[in-house]
């Protein structure tokens, strides 16, 4: 069995409540963008956007739910492809350059919002 991403388990991001903003250099924080969520793993999130984002721009994700919340999450855009008249975009959530204090609260996070899309299901 592979411990590849595209193989985790999914579970429905239509409960969260969702928005984006682009990261630029520097810092720079861009436009906040709502988007509605449509799978969830906790190495990322499939989202739909009216906003269209090219593949490898660097965006920070709020995630909210009845119980949990993150702010900031950075991410980046591994696909943005019309759906209609909006967008399917594919993230891929990056903690690399967290420090591993930060990284560690932040799965945890991830793991009890998982689990509650899990039993949602």
């Amino acid at each position: 069995m592979t411990n590849d991403r595209r193989f985790q388990q999914r579970y429905s991001a239509a409960p969260l409540k969702l928005t984006l903003r682009r990261q630029y250099w520097f810092g720079v924080k861009g436009r906040e963008y709502p988007a509605i969520g449509h799978n969830f793993s906790r190495s990322g999130i499939a989202i739909f956007s009216s906003q269209r984002f090219k593949s490898g721009a660097k965006v920070l994700v709020s995630l909210e739910s009845h119980d949990h919340r993150l702010a900031a999450i950075p991410a980046d855009i591994l696909r943005c492809e019309p759906t209609g008249r909006d967008y399917l975009c594919g993230l891929h959530f990056r903690f690399d350059h967290l420090p591993d204090h930060a990284r560690i609260a932040v799965d945890t996070v991830l793991q009890r919002l998982q689990s509650s899309l899990m039993a949602a299901a």
